[in-house]
């Protein structure tokens, strides 16, 4: 990693397009056909996830628990998402 040059893996992952930092609608229903983007903040117990379309709309977000039974319910109808996790 020397030289002082970013992972092209890691601009993917941590650099949402500038138009998606100031949307805040939000719709009711996950359009499969637009591409998806989750962030997800983790915490010990449980993290707040979200989910978004192309255009910035907010489709989902929710506090869900650390466990396949918190997570299940938040993911069915999100076929497929490019996902950034934060973590501390």
């Amino acid at each position: 990693m020397g030289g002082g040059k970013t992972p092209p893996h890691h601009t993917e992952l941590c650099s949402a397009p500038k138009k998606y930092h100031h949307q805040t609608k939000r719709k009711t229903e996950v359009n499969s056909r637009m591409a998806t983007y989750m962030g997800m903040d983790v915490h010990k117990k449980n993290c707040q996830a979200v989910a978004m379309d192309e255009e910035g709309t907010i489709l989902k977000e929710e506090k869900v628990e650390n466990s396949l039974e918190g997570f299940e319910p938040f993911f069915k109808d999100i076929e497929d998402a490019k996902v950034v996790i934060e973590s501390c």
